[in-house]
């Protein structure tokens, strides 16, 4: 293709702002954020959203002591690896005793195959 070069001086310009599009598009948005506004304001004088206010100042919805200390206990367990490998091994422990799949130790295999019911 052959380079055609243009003339900017006969170009219209091209603007938006002034423009019946635009002063519709701000009125628009105008519309919107006051419908919000009026929305908040409404929903503040509401007597059901005082009350929650309320109670949650009052602390109804704080976290529970067991709550945080389980938080906290997290928070400690990210940051430190050692403590990491405690909780396997404390969940390890836990699970074999409910579970009973520890290995019996040999005197309680030899009690158990060589004593009778009558004898215990």
């Amino acid at each position: 293709m052959s380079k055609r070069s243009i003339d900017e001086s006969l170009r219209k310009p091209r603007t938006f702002a002034g423009t019946p599009m635009n002063k519709l598009i701000n009125r628009i948005s105008l519309g919107v954020f006051a419908c919000a506004g009026l929305s908040w304001y409404i929903f503040e004088q509401w007597s059901q959203t005082k009350q929650l206010h309320k109670s949650l100042l009052e602390g109804k919805f704080d976290d529970s002591p067991e709550t945080k200390y389980r938080l906290d206990s997290m928070k400690y367990f990210l940051t430190d690896p050692s403590y990491y490998e405690l909780i396997v091994k404390l969940q390890k422990r836990t699970y074999e005793r409910e579970r009973g799949t520890k290995e019996k130790p040999w005197y309680v295999k030899y009690l158990a195959t060589h004593l009778d019911d009558d004898e215990i």
